[in-house]
């Protein structure tokens, strides 16, 4: 008799557990949908409105002057070399390092 008296507590609770996690599931659910009144969640509500809203004038990419600008040509030096041409001969000067060699070492 005690055994079935434990079993049926067991039953009820995990049923009345259920209908709880299932009311507080639901009732978060509706309160999503109704909209938080938080002020600092519809001040980020609006702006991310305002952001949305946003539209660009893609017409420049399309205008001939546009068109006709060009990269400029430019030559970047290779890490830790420096090129220097006198006349027909080119030399290959190592860079001085700058800073330590682990920066994160103790002084």
């Amino acid at each position: 008799m005690a055994k079935l008296i434990v079993i049926l507590v067991g039953v009820v609770l995990l049923v009345g557990g259920g209908i709880l996690g299932w009311q507080m599931y639901t009732r978060t659910a509706v309160s999503q949908e109704e909209g938080v009144t938080d002020p600092a969640t519809e001040a980020l509500v609006r702006d991310i409105r305002r952001i949305k809203d946003i539209h660009l004038d893609v017409s420049l990419f399309s205008d001939p002057l546009f068109r006709q600008l060009r990269a400029p040509r430019l030559s970047l030096p290779t890490f830790g070399v420096s090129t220097t041409t006198t006349g027909t001969s080119t030399s290959i000067l190592p860079v001085p390092n700058k800073g330590r060699a682990n920066p994160f070492a103790p002084f």
